[in-house]
């Protein structure tokens, strides 16, 4: 059996000099996987995006740590902050076009920052909620491990602090073309992504249909100026959703990435959509909380194809408006893998 293959990436990289070297951590949270990378520990001369496409694999999928669904392309490089929580900018790959995005929402990206960072923070903070913010889209989560507090597996309860608070209003209502006989309208919600919420939890199924959504949607944002208005940055989230009572309701959703399901529905469209649906509930005529509260917790049973979560809502009411400040979710995160990555050159 031979013992060296000259052409082989293996063969190549035994060869690598210490800048093409970084310390890497591959972590699951929730279906996705997500390279978390200390910047600290890559090299200095290296700039984001490119140490991004190096580590995904510069020439082809084969060629890095990517994977051949956007959900397996995935990295956070994270740094600590002077107030003691953590901050990361996050960069997704799309395996077809080859091309490195940066500035999308993702909640598990913060997640798995949380679970890599942890060990990180100073004495007397262990077992208190672990505070990250994505640079581009200044999303906070609180993210607090549900067994020990440096436990690198299971169950983490993600927080999303809206700060500013969100405060209740209709999304933008589109609607098919007039010649259309599907007649479907939906809601847009611009958090972090551009969440088109298409009530029917099949609608999506109809790939014309679908593609008209996006497209819809895609071209209202340009129009509108909205920050990021880019295909890569546009969601789908079909659903069908039932009141039990004026504050929980049991929801069923799927999540599409362009022409990809999303094997589970993300952190930031759990948010988006609950958080949309609760501002509905909230406007309705019929909403009657007993005893006219200054504060409502909405409890959510959402169930997508990866199974179930309760998203949970916390709502306030200032000066006659509802406001939202947070939003919670749980997700299972745990390490993969640990050790130095060879950069692509």
């Amino acid at each position: 059996m031979p013992t060296e293959v000259p052409d082989s990436p293996l063969w190549r990289s035994t060869g690598a000099r210490r800048e093409d070297l970084v310390r890497t951590r591959l972590v699951r949270a929730g279906t996705s996987r997500i390279i978390v990378v200390d910047r600290r520990d890559a090299p200095a001369d290296v700039d984001d995006a490119d140490l991004a496409l190096r580590l995904f694999g510069r020439d082809s999928v084969g060629d890095g740590l990517g994977g051949d669904h956007y959900q397996l392309n995935k990295l956070a490089i994270w740094r600590p902050t002077a107030s003691g929580g953590f901050e990361f900018t996050f960069f997704n790959l799309a395996p077809g076009s080859r091309r490195v995005s940066r500035g999308a929402e993702c909640g598990h990206a913060a997640v798995a920052v949380a679970l890599v960072a942890g060990p990180d923070r100073g004495p007397g903070e262990s077992g208190t909620p672990i505070r990250v913010r994505n640079v581009d889209t200044g999303q906070i989560l609180d993210v607090s491990p549900r067994t020990g507090p440096e436990d690198p597996f299971g169950a983490r309860l993600a927080r999303v602090i809206h700060d500013p608070p969100v405060v209740a209003a209709r999304g933008v209502e589109l609607a098919m073309p007039p010649d259309s006989a599907k007649g479907i309208r939906w809601e847009v919600v611009p958090a972090g992504n551009l969440f088109a919420l298409v009530p029917g939890v099949d609608t999506c199924e109809d790939g014309d249909v679908r593609e008209t959504i996006q497209s819809m949607t895609l071209e209202w944002a340009r129009t509108a100026a909205v920050p990021k208005a880019r295909k890569e940055f546009v969601r789908t989230i079909s659903h069908d959703v039932r009141w039990l009572d004026d504050a929980q309701a049991r929801v069923e959703a799927v999540c599409h990435n362009g022409a990809e399901r999303h094997n589970s529905l993300p952190v930031s469209g759990s948010a988006a959509l609950c958080n949309q649906l609760a501002i509905d509930r909230m406007l309705g005529s019929d909403f009657a909380m007993p005893g006219d509260p200054e504060e409502v917790d909405f409890e959510f049973d959402v169930r997508s194809i990866s199974g179930g979560e309760i998203v949970r809502v916390h709502a306030r009411r200032r000066s006659g408006s509802w406001r939202i400040e947070s939003t919670s979710c749980n997700t299972h995160a745990r390490l993969l893998i640990e050790g130095t990555a060879f950069l692509s050159r």
